[in-house]
């Protein structure tokens, strides 16, 4: 593909990512508060944080081979839309059991986004551009991911331990579109 038709799919990739992110950052405040409200004790609320990570540990690489077969974009959309699912389900949990579920599918779509955006920047690089494509793709990861906390906490402040799981459902959304 030309330059112009990589560096624009490369904009548009790190500005889904910087979406996806934020709202992954959102989350970073809310997540241990919000479970607490559901009575539970700090181990069950390590178990909560901890469900995400583990779901994108073990999706890592079927979101490869899953992105070999169907191809990048279908994969980041999907990724984009299954994590806006699980977040805006896990803002109605009632319990530990479905908030773990709903976390865990995040998961699983963050997992397949960020591995799909990894291998995208890969396919349309070279080696004499790769690094700076990188960057650019890591900088608009760091900046959805740093900027997510405080507006988490805001939205938080402002309308609930609930609404932020929303917001990040509809940033989510956003990336995938």
């Amino acid at each position: 593909p030309g330059l112009l038709k990589i560096a624009r799919g490369v904009l548009v990739l790190c500005i889904g990512t910087a979406l996806l992110t934020t709202g992954q950052g959102i989350a970073v405040p809310i997540v241990p508060l919000y479970a607490d409200t559901l009575g539970v004790t700090v181990a069950q609320v390590g178990l909560v944080i901890t469900a995400f990570g583990l779901a994108r540990f073990l999706t890592n690489m079927p979101s490869a081979v899953l992105s070999d077969r169907i191809g990048r974009k279908w994969v980041l959309a999907a990724g984009a839309a299954i994590a806006a699912v699980g977040n805006v389900l896990s803002g109605f949990a009632g319990s530990l059991e479905p908030l773990l579920a709903f976390r865990f599918i995040a998961g699983i779509g963050s997992a397949a986004f960020i591995t799909g955006a990894v291998i995208y920047i890969s396919d349309v690089s070279q080696p004499t551009n790769r690094g700076r494509l990188m960057s650019l793709y890591q900088g608009s990861f760091l900046i959805g991911i740093t900027a997510g906390p405080a507006l988490g906490g805001i939205v938080a402040e402002f309308f609930g331990l609930r609404a932020p799981f929303i917001a990040i459902g509809i940033v989510s959304a956003a990336s995938a579109v």
